[in-house]
């Protein structure tokens, strides 16, 4: 059987990525090759390709539908956080904020940063593993 092409189409085939293929441009009779993909999402969601081997074979294409999901290695929410109007002079309720580790390995966080044209009126309360709690403490 003749092999005339190994490709990988579709919407997102630019994620998926042929590491191996040991097909050549021929197979003999009564054998096989392998070919292997990797999939490396470049953005977080779902993600789809198909895989085409070209052939002499009378049911030529044959494809293999391809399909994974990108994640983001850290996720923070809410992504934003409304306080009510604040006496001056006072601290208000702390809110949470949770980060999540979206991997199996462990994530460091080098440092927390309040940034901002008014950065100094928000205060970190406390930090867990796993949230932080932000202050409005209006000050002036």
């Amino acid at each position: 059987m003749t092999v005339s092409g190994v490709t990988l189409k579709g919407a997102n085939a630019s994620e998926f990525e042929l590491s191996a293929n040991t097909c050549g441009s021929s197979i003999n009779g009564h054998s096989f090759c392998k070919v292997s993909v990797t999939f490396a999402p470049m953005t977080a969601g779902s993600k789809s390709a198909t895989l085409t081997i070209s052939d002499s074979a009378n049911n030529s294409p044959q494809s293999v539908s391809l399909t994974g999901t990108g994640i983001v290695p850290a996720s923070i929410t809410p992504s934003s956080l409304t306080f009510a109007a604040q006496k001056i002079g006072t601290t208000s309720t702390p809110k949470k904020i949770t980060v999540k580790n979206n991997l199996k390995a462990t994530l460091s966080i080098s440092s927390i940063i309040l940034a901002g044209a008014n950065a100094g009126d928000f205060v970190q309360s406390a930090t867990t593993c796993e949230q932080l709690w932000l202050q409005i403490q209006v000050a002036r």
